[in-house]
């Protein structure tokens, strides 16, 4: 291997900093070859890179730290010696230029071995009372390879934290020409742009725009009036009890709540239309949504791409609220290819279809106390098991409808549960589990408990229950009559006013189209909820108008219309927004079967 060239990959990982405007200053390698993105060393060669600042304007000072490391596990690749030189920084320009040695032991000419090693340096802080316009070399840093490798390639780490600002957070810029290194590390915030050569595209291409974070992107605080270029600068930005709109668009970004309890919506979530055309796309890599509390609603989250842990759509946990979303398109290794819903989260109202796991859970892998409730769940698949839902530790699986998914089975669990697998305590009411196109309808992990009761399985190609799966006394196996759609019932579908007649419904709960809940006495089983036909005075909707339905309204009257209650709406008869004696003269004279 004597004399066998050394490339060095070089990654710099960048977050939005608040500058007067975006695109007001951009950093970048100097004098790096392809592009920025990797050198070739020959072993006892020395090369120089530029740290580069290039300033239009800036109003808003920054800080950050670079991070050295070696990224390489193996000590036989073996190792590479890394100087920092100092050249001189601006006058006035810069305060709190340190090098911290004692951190580390380093000597004082900061020359260190970093082979399996990580070390940290304060860069200093930009002051925008001291910058003007220009370009500024902030450092070089001057790699040497001590000839003592055994492997032509050795990858060195440089990572830049801003610390001023915002939480960190890569510009959420994304171009076609975004690249992806060997190892598998995602280079948010590169941006390669060939198209300015005074800002350096001429000796190198990948230039770090330091993006503002306030301006008109499209997204918007309700709360403080302001505008952010990017959902995750309007969610560094935001405070508990922030909304924050998004107005339709792609935005390709990986999202995170960082905690805290805010709503996050389209700008209308209960249009279907509006949500298909609001778009997160997560680029492939990484959790498209992350969040411990607040809620998303209204939104098509997709291409979220999890290598090597849960959940690739959206990972909710906590006291989060996931509603009235598309999710579809996403691939986890693990479990949760849509959503991993953990703890008290809740997952409401969602459309969440053709998603992958690896694992459990294609469609929503529900763990702890999570409630899974009112969504459209189809044409998920998950390797080992829970095609459509992983229902396990006392989690809460109800009215939803989950359907036309898919499990290979493994991993103890043969059978899989195309529909869903089951284990550890959960809870499983009111769902229709019906035509998975491989593996059972439900799968119980033998040995585990579950209640389940009043779900409709039905027509899953290698059978409705297995494992420790048993139907419930109020289970049905027939037909759910799905409409084309795959999703809605039909009038006369036996799911109709078929689920448990003591729900306890969520005080603003609705089914997949924000109807009613409940349209009759009774809850139906699944996503939709479907009123029974009825003739006009036929109160109660038992088909046939008399002295019942009079004893219905009569028990109304003054009852509040239209607040959620709907029996009161029932009671109304004569539609005119009040229950009191019209509607009984209106029973009255409708006496007898209806047509």
């Amino acid at each position: 291997m004597e004399g066998r060239p050394m490339r060095l990959w070089i990654v710099i990982l960048v977050t939005c900093v608040a500058i007067s405007r975006a695109e007001s200053a951009v950093l970048y390698l100097e004098n790096a070859e392809d592009g920025g993105s990797s050198m070739d060393l020959a072993p006892g060669e020395s090369k120089n890179i530029n740290i580069v600042l290039e300033i239009e304007s800036i109003d808003t000072g920054f800080a950050f730290v670079f991070l050295v490391f070696d990224d390489d596990d193996n000590d036989s690749n073996g190792e590479v010696d890394v100087t920092v030189l100092v050249p001189g920084f601006p006058e006035g320009g810069v305060k709190e230029v340190t090098y911290d040695r004692s951190a580390f032991d380093l000597p004082a000419d900061i020359s260190w071995d970093v082979s399996g090693a990580e070390y940290r340096l304060n860069m200093g802080r930009i002051d925008s009372g001291a910058w003007g316009p220009g370009t500024y070399v902030l450092d070089t840093l001057t790699l040497t390879h001590n000839g003592q490798t055994t492997n032509a390639s050795v990858p060195v780490i440089f990572e830049v934290e801003f610390l001023d600002g915002p939480t960190p957070r890569p510009p959420s810029i994304v171009t076609e020409d975004s690249l992806m290194m060997p190892w598998g590390l995602g280079l948010h915030g590169i941006i390669p742009d060939h198209a300015d050569p005074g800002v350096g595209a001429e000796d190198n291409p990948f230039i770090i725009n330091l993006v503002s974070c306030q301006g008109d992107g499209g997204i918007h605080n309700l709360t403080r009036g302001v505008d952010y270029v990017s959902i995750q600068c309007a969610l560094d930005a935001a405070e508990d009890g922030d909304e924050i709109e998004v107005d339709p668009g792609t935005y390709f970004e990986n999202i995170d709540f960082l905690g805290k309890d805010i709503t996050l919506r389209s700008i209308n979530p209960l249009d279907l239309d509006a949500v298909e055309l609001t778009i997160i796309d997560g680029g492939g890599v990484n959790t498209v949504v992350t969040l411990s509390a607040g809620e998303i609603s209204g939104f098509t989250i997709t291409n979220g791409g999890m290598t090597g842990t849960h959940a690739a759509g959206v990972h909710a946990s906590g006291s989060a609220m996931v509603s009235h979303n598309v999710i579809t398109n996403n691939v986890a290794d693990k479990d949760g290819g849509g959503v991993t819903a953990w703890g008290n989260a809740v997952v409401r109202n969602n459309r969440i279809t053709f998603n992958t796991s690896g694992d459990v859970g294609g469609g929503v892998a529900a763990v702890g106390n999570s409630l899974i409730i009112d969504n459209y769940i189809a044409f998920n698949h998950a390797a080992t098991g829970g095609g459509g839902v992983g229902a396990l530790y006392n989690s809460t699986v109800r009215n939803n409808t989950i359907v036309f998914n898919s499990t290979a089975g493994g991993g103890g669990n043969e059978d899989g549960g195309g529909g869903i697998l089951a284990g550890f305590f959960p809870v499983l009411q009111n769902n229709i589990v019906a035509f998975s196109s491989d593996g059972i309808g439900i799968h119980v992990a033998v040995g585990s408990a579950v209640t389940a009761d009043f779900n409709c399985v039905f027509g899953n190609l290698e059978g409705n229950y297995s494992g420790d799966a048993v139907p419930g006394p109020n289970d049905l196996n027939v037909d759910p009559q799905l409409d084309n759609d795959g999703l809605h019932l039909q009038s006369s579908s036996p799911c109709v006013d078929a689920g448990d007649p003591d729900l306890d419904r969520l005080a603003d709960e609705t089914d997949i189209d924000h109807e009613d809940r409940i349209q009759n006495e009774r809850v139906d089983i699944g996503a939709d909820e479907t009123p029974l036909t009825a003739c006009e005075g036929d109160a109660n909707g038992d088909g046939t108008v008399d002295p019942l339905d009079s004893g219905f309204v009569l028990a109304r009257f003054g009852c509040p219309v239209g607040t959620g209650d709907p029996s009161c709406d029932a009671a109304d008869v004569n539609g005119d927004g009040a229950v009191d004696p019209l509607d009984s003269g209106f029973v009255l004279a409708r006496f007898g079967e209806c047509p």
